[in-house]
C-alpha cells in the first residue's frame, strides 16, 4: 500500500509540475517578444537563429534546474526534520511516517530537469525570422 501511495504522490506532483512547466514558457516567451528589438540587433550583427534560441534554451534551462535543486534542497530538509523531530502527527501518539531515499531525489531530479528541458526547447523554438522582420 505504501509502494502505490508513493507512486501515486509521485504522478500528482507530477502533473502539478507540468501545469507549472507552462509558466516557464509562458515566461521564456514573453521574454523573447520582450528583447525583440535586441534579437534584431544580435541577427543583425551576425547570430543565427541556432544561436539565438540557445540563448533563450540556456535560460529556461537554467530556471528549471536551479529551480528544481532548491526545491530538492528543501524537500530534504522537511524530510529530514521529520524524520528526526516528528512535528507532523496522523493521530496523537502517531508520527506521519517519512522515508529519504537517495533513488526517489534521483527520479525527481530526472524527472524536473527532464520535462525543464522540454519546456525551454518549446520555448525557444518560439524564435523565428518573422519575429525579426
Amino acid at each position: 500500500m505504501l509502494n502505490t501511495e508513493n507512486i501515486a504522490v509521485y504522478l500528482i506532483c507530477t502533473l502539478i509540475m507540468i501545469i507549472a512547466l507552462f509558466n516557464v514558457i509562458g515566461a521564456i516567451i514573453m521574454m523573447i517578444l520582450d528583447k525583440r528589438k535586441n534579437i534584431k540587433t544580435l541577427y543583425n550583427m551576425g547570430a543565427t537563429i541556432k544561436e539565438i534560441r540557445s540563448i533563450f534554451f540556456t535560460q529556461g534551462a537554467l530556471m528549471t534546474l536551479l529551480g528544481g535543486t532548491l526545491g530538492i534542497i528543501l524537500g530534504v530538509i522537511v524530510v529530514w526534520l521529520q524524520a528526526t523531530f516528528e512535528f507532523l502527527y496522523i493521530t496523537p501518539n502517531l508520527a506521519y511516517p517519512v522515508k529519504l531515499l537517495g533513488l526517489n531525489v534521483v527520479i525527481v531530479f530526472f524527472t524536473i530537469s527532464s520535462l525543464g528541458l522540454l519546456a525551454a526547447k518549446i520555448a525557444a523554438s518560439r524564435v523565428r525570422e518573422q519575429l525579426l522582420g
